[in-house]
């Protein structure tokens, strides 16, 4: 046997075994809106993560600084935020507390063993003519002064009541409700971090994007509301009524548009107008074998079943 023919056959047998790529026959064809111009754009995402714990003052000012600014001068830029950011920013909107704090915020006649232990381990003085449920009335007051930053005007002969305990709740939720209202105002320009599928049953009612940093199936992307995903550069999908984005990476499965995502300052398209695409229509050729024909006839030729979806490279 000849070297050429040798040669041919190895190609032959690589093409068999060679890993899947997107068809590129198979393309979405979608209508944006005349805000979306075609070829190639740049969506940047402002990485916002570093300032999950708004609990510390200058995570709070920050956020409230770019929100605010963004709004004012209508620069629309996109932002980057982790899955439990939202959750905290949803618990602070409804006004409910953490879990971890109930023992500071549930009524005294509430409490279960373990919460008061937990409020006995407080290191803060309580006036020993006081009893026991006044004393646990008063180390809660003294949690949301602290919180409050005012733990200076706790004054430990001071008979507090639920009342007292209510207002510093109130002034607490009060304190955050301006960064809630910028956060829900522009949300279709947002992407929420996802490192965990299970994570999405905790976010449901946010209208943005969603960025699975995370191992995610076809059909899990297809199961949620969100209309805009993006995924790692190693999970290039298509999925039906979806817009699914590459972080660091290009979309090139949308006719006549080429979408290039990655973290930056820069201001590039809005999500928010990709996410009023319409008209999705799946574009196939109809082809049901891909033939190997080699130069040599007297080779066998080799026949490939291909899936509508995909084709071998």
């Amino acid at each position: 046997m000849s070297l050429k023919k040798v040669v041919l056959i190895i190609m032959a047998l690589g093409i068999v075994g060679c890993s899947y790529v997107p068809r590129k026959d198979l393309n979405r064809k979608i209508t944006f809106g005349s805000e979306v111009k075609k070829g190639k754009q740049n969506i940047y995402l402002m990485d916002l993560r570093k300032y999950e714990d708004i609990e510390k003052e200058e995570n709070l000012e920050n956020l409230v600084e770019i929100l605010s600014r963004d709004i004012l001068s209508n620069s629309k830029k996109n932002y980057i935020f982790s899955s439990d950011f939202y959750e905290k920013i949803l618990k602070l909107k409804n006004r409910v507390v953490e879990d971890d704090e109930k023992s500071y915020s549930d009524y005294i006649f509430m409490l279960t063993k373990e919460q008061k232990k937990t409020l006995d381990n407080m290191d803060i003085k309580v006036s020993s003519s006081m009893g026991e449920e006044q004393g646990y009335l008063n180390r809660q007051v003294y949690y949301w002064l602290e919180k409050l930053r005012e733990e200076d005007k706790y004054r430990e002969n001071e008979y507090y009541s639920e009342l007292d305990k209510n207002k510093l709740m109130e002034r607490y939720f009060d304190r955050f409700q301006k960064i809630v209202e910028l956060f829900f105002y522009n949300q279709e320009n947002y992407v929420l971090e996802i490192n965990d599928y299970k994570k999405i049953e905790d976010i449901k009612g946010y209208k943005g994007a969603i960025y699975f940093n995370c191992e995610v199936t076809d059909e899990e992307i297809g199961k949620i509301d969100n209309k805009i995903v993006i995924v790692n550069e190693n999970m290039k999908t298509i999925v039906d009524n979806k817009i699914v984005l590459i972080m660091n990476g290009e979309t090139e499965y949308i006719r006549e548009y080429d979408f290039k995502t990655a973290i930056g300052d820069e201001i590039g398209l809005e999500l928010g107008k990709l996410n009023q695409f319409k008209d999705i229509k799946i574009k196939k050729k109809k082809s049901n074998q891909a033939k190997i024909e080699l130069e040599n006839r007297k080779i066998p030729r080799f026949e490939i079943s291909v899936e509508n979806t995909w084709r071998l490279d």
